[in-house]
């Protein structure tokens, strides 16, 4: 091949490289970084302050209202996790159930591995701001 082809490749992997670290830092700059943040009623209270220009007084309604909200759901989450739980663990047992042997060991890693993620990403720290 001639040189000329290998300038060409070359230039467009480097193009190619450039836009995506550029689409990356728009994105990041869009979303106010790379992993998103969960919302929390801090969090809505400003946006809606922002979108919907309300004032002071208004700003601290609408964020009782949102708090409030927030504790009566984290509740109904604490009320129903062991139901959640439970059909977990029993989807679990059915699908043991139809494995042979070398599947169900291979399956009993991977729920293992799922555990461990998830333990993980409840003692995560949250993002900075």
């Amino acid at each position: 091949m001639s040189r000329r082809v290998y300038l060409y490749f070359a230039a467009t992997f480097c193009l190619g490289v450039l836009l995506g670290g550029l689409g990356m830092a728009i994105y990041g700059w869009y979303v106010g970084g790379y992993r998103r943040q969960p919302p929390n009623p801090e969090r809505v209270a400003r946006y809606l302050s922002r979108r919907l220009k309300l004032n002071p007084t208004q700003y601290q309604e609408v964020k009782g209202i949102l708090e409030d909200s927030w504790q009566k759901f984290a509740a109904l989450h604490q009320q129903m996790a062991p139901q959640f739980q439970a059909i977990h663990a029993e989807t679990q047992s059915r699908i043991r159930q139809v494995l042979n042997p070398a599947q169900l060991a291979e399956f009993n890693r991977m729920v293992q591995e799922w555990q461990k993620r998830r333990q993980q990403m409840r003692r995560r720290p949250p993002p900075p701001r």
